[in-house]
């Protein structure tokens, strides 16, 4: 039924102040509260407000036993089965809160500690997505609201939970931020995919009206919503703003200082592979400190830049000019990159200063597994082939890092052409096999050859093709350690062909 032709409009509704509150008697408030009534007065709709947890409202909302849910965060997941209003009430992120004198600073230290979170909630989905990189495991603790989920850490039932700094800033007692920030992501008005389209069309006009308006009820609570986020009674679009700036001003320093002390622990690790087998064991030693130190204390700080950039540019778009957000989406993109460059670099430490585990390899069950991993990552869907039965003595984990490199450059530079085409096989050479991954994209002048393994050399402009320049240092690094050797062949427009050999 189209939503003008209801006289009653069913709102699920959920404690979650001071967003919206639902109390167990008496009228719900918040500013998503406000936004209906004022829509549904606009439209002559009466609104009856369902009270629940999160889950009985997404659950309600299934169903079909009410009309709209408030505070949904849009997620891909999401979008299969619900439809959402196209403008934001708000932004939001999530942030990790524990116990008073707890030592949990940073993603590492979540590793085997029970972390609440709400049932159905995006937080939790988001907080895996964080500690994937780092090999970090949580034990995730659910709980039917974050009254039930911050109570239970006061009492140790928990270790640290996870929350919107909306609600965990308010309910503090006993607790303390421990600036772990993930996660950004917009809030809005979900209904049934498919039903209720004039409602959405209804939400969306009286809130681009209200957005623009600086005098609004909305504008206002936004307001003093984003003050709740950030303690200080200062413009809230501000606080972000110096977040970032203090935070890339943080980045700058901590990159310069780890910079030098990893260049000492690199010389030392250097003079300590001439000496015995002890003197190495320290030197691998010094590169693994090294490649956790760029894996985490460079990644937490530009976590947060990337989360407050968004902030900025969210909160305060509306009144800052071109120039400036321009400045903020370089910002944002350049943060972006650096930590894909630091994700890399450690991966490329970390092969330096771990042994080779050596067994049988399937690389062709490899090879299709990292396929279609990269077809979640990438748009384009090229032609693949993948030779059968291609084994090897290897370090499955290794081999793994190479071919996702080699693949992903493969799928990245054959995007543009009409018919993309990858194939993965293998030849004869000199006694042994030699592998090779060959696609049909850009290739590149042989004259230039010497420079591809090296680390942050780049045959393409950033603005053709996206990168860092380490992969195939990485993919180097893998194949020399395995006793073998990688080659490439190409030519402009004709694509190109990696072939490596394994010991």
């Amino acid at each position: 039924m189209a939503a003008r032709a209801q006289q009653t409009l069913r709102a699920g509704v959920y404690d979650n102040p001071p967003k919206v509150t639902a109390p167990a008697s008496g009228r719900p408030g918040g500013i998503y509260v406000q936004v209906l009534d004022d829509v549904a007065a606009r439209e002559g709709w009466r609104v009856t407000y369902v009270p629940g947890t999160f889950q009985e409202g997404l659950d309600r909302l299934e169903r079909g036993t009410i009309d709209v849910m408030v505070d949904v965060a849009r997620t891909p997941e999401r979008e299969r089965t619900l439809d959402f209003t196209n403008e934001a009430v708000l932004l939001s992120w999530n942030e990790v809160y524990a116990r008073r004198g707890s030592d949990i600073r940073n993603l590492l230290d979540l590793q085997g500690r029970r972390v609440a979170v709400l049932a159905s909630s995006v937080q939790e989905k988001f907080l895996l997505e964080a500690v994937r990189s780092f090999g970090v495991s949580p034990v995730i603790v659910r709980f039917e609201s974050f009254e039930d989920a911050f109570e239970a850490v006061r009492k140790g039932v928990a270790d640290a939970v996870v929350a919107n700094p909306f609600f965990g800033n308010t309910h503090l007692r006993g607790l303390e931020d421990t600036s772990i920030l993930f996660g950004p992501t917009t809030l809005h008005f979900a209904v049934r995919q498919g039903t209720h389209g004039a409602l959405i069309a209804a939400l969306d006009r009286r809130l681009a009206e209200l957005r623009a308006d600086p005098g609004s009820y909305f504008f206002r609570e936004q307001q003093r919503l984003l003050r709740v986020q950030s303690p200080d009674h200062i413009p809230p679009w501000l606080v972000p703003a110096v977040a970032a700036f203090l935070a890339a001003l943080v980045l700058a320093i901590g990159w310069a200082y780890t910079l030098r002390r990893d260049a000492l622990r690199l010389r030392a690790a250097l003079r300590a592979l001439e000496d015995r087998g002890v003197e190495l064991e320290r030197a691998n030693g010094d590169l693994q400190i090294v490649g956790y130190s760029l894996s985490h204390d460079l990644r937490s700080p530009l976590a947060a830049v990337q989360g407050f950039v968004q902030a900025v540019q969210h909160n305060a778009g509306a009144v800052l000019g071109g120039k400036e957000v321009n400045y903020l989406a370089r910002s944002l993109a350049a943060a972006q990159r650096m930590d894909r460059m630091v994700r890399e670099l450690a991966t490329l430490l970390k092969l330096a200063g771990e042994p080779l585990r050596m067994e049988a390899c399937d690389l062709s069950a490899l090879a299709q597994d990292v396929v279609a991993s990269l077809h979640e990552r990438f748009e384009t869907a090229p032609r693949i082939t993948i030779a059968a039965g291609m084994t090897a003595r290897a370090d499955p984990g290794y081999m793994r890092i190479a071919l996702e490199n080699l693949l992903a450059n493969a799928w990245k530079f054959s995007a543009a052409v009409t018919e993309p085409a990858i194939e993965v096989g293998r030849q004869e050479g000199g006694g042994r096999p030699v592998f090779f991954v060959r696609d049909n994209g850009a290739g590149f002048e042989m004259a230039q050859a010497d420079r591809l393994f090296r680390p942050f050399s780049r045959l393409h402009s950033e603005s053709e093709f996206p990168g860092t320049g380490i992969g195939l240092s990485i993919v180097h690094r893998v194949v020399t350690r395995h006793g073998g050797r990688i080659w490439a062949e190409a030519a402009p427009q004709q694509g190109a062909t990696f072939y490596f050999t394994l010991a």
